[in-house]
């Protein structure tokens, strides 16, 4: 399995009123936002076209290392990263998810 693909990326991270603004694709069948910080790709944001359709977890088995997965909500999402051995992290600001290395 290739995982080096980065999502394209956000000019910043959008502002709570408008984030709808920043959504944009990041893989076939998959929008949300992702941003550069310290050298990481965080994505806070990961919507499915197709709910079912399986495209949120090809693109989570495509990402590469320097991806991270941003403040989960999700108990579907969540369950997806746990499956495919990525780690949940507990920080100050942000609850992170990063592929176990």
């Amino acid at each position: 399995m290739v995982t080096d693909y980065e999502p394209p990326l956000s000019e910043k991270p959008p502002g709570m009123e408008s984030w709808k603004a920043g959504v944009k694709p990041l893989a076939p069948g998959v929008s949300g936002f992702a941003y550069e910080v310290n050298g990481e790709i965080w994505i806070p944001l990961i919507l499915a076209e197709k709910k079912g359709a399986g495209d949120v977890g090809r693109f989570l088995d495509r990402l590469s290392a320097r991806c991270v997965i941003v403040d989960v909500t999700s108990k579907r999402l969540e369950a997806m990263l746990v499956r495919r051995g990525w780690v949940k992290r507990m920080g100050t600001d942000h609850d992170t998810w990063r592929r176990q290395t």
